[in-house]
């Protein structure tokens, strides 16, 4: 039997002009599970992940009655706890690589970096929605990644566990003409001016 698996999109990085980087895609993990692998067990599985992810057990019961193969549980979570509950053998919980955008200086140039969502795939945070995400956001965004194994066995459960490496799926990374210091302090005098003065509107040009 051959099995496709979709590889994870990393998107491409935005640096400002000496390399500091402004907003990156930072691996993390996605809990799902299988319906159909706990019908003997939906209960004790959703009360470890509702301990876990703080999803209540209620959600992931329904969940649980689903007639699928694939169903979301939590996105997102830190590596440190999918390994937990990995480390558990839970029946039917299995989760997916996948990349959070994330943006090191909070909310300096937010309105030039914009933001991102989920795209059309169901990808996380692979999708630019507002300023240099958005305008960039077809070399950013990468190449959909598919690999294809060959089993001899029917069971397919040892696929569902795969940790590949997307890396080589990923964005073109965009190099930007601002600096960060300059504009942290830019951006620092202007909530001064706007707190002290309260003017309609303030610039400052560099």
């Amino acid at each position: 039997r051959t099995v496709k698996v979709v590889v994870a999109k990393k998107r491409g990085t935005i640096f400002d002009r000496n390399g500091s980087k402004l907003a990156i895609s930072s691996p993390v993990k996605s809990c799902y599970i299988c319906p159909v692998e706990l019908i003997s067990n939906s209960e004790g599985v959703a009360m470890v992940l509702s301990k876990y992810l703080g999803v209540s057990k209620e959600k992931i019961l329904q969940a649980a009655l689903k007639k699928s193969k694939f169903v979301w549980i939590k996105r997102a979570i830190p590596t440190e706890t999918a390994n937990e509950i990995q480390k558990l053998g839970l029946p039917g919980v299995y989760f997916k690589n996948e990349f959070k955008r994330v943006y090191p200086y909070g909310s300096m140039a937010s309105n030039l970096l914009g933001c991102v969502g989920q795209d059309k795939s169901g990808s996380l945070d692979n999708k630019g929605l507002e300023g240099t995400e958005l305008i960039f956001d077809t070399y950013m965004r990468g190449v959909s990644g598919v690999i294809k194994k060959q089993f001899e066995s029917k069971s397919m459960t040892n696929v569902k566990s795969w940790d590949i490496d997307s890396r080589y799926f990923g964005g073109i990374s965009i190099h930007l003409t601002i600096d960060d210091i300059i504009q942290s302090i830019a951006e620092k005098e202007v909530d001064d001016i706007a707190k002290v003065y309260k003017p309609k509107s303030a610039f400052i040009i560099v």
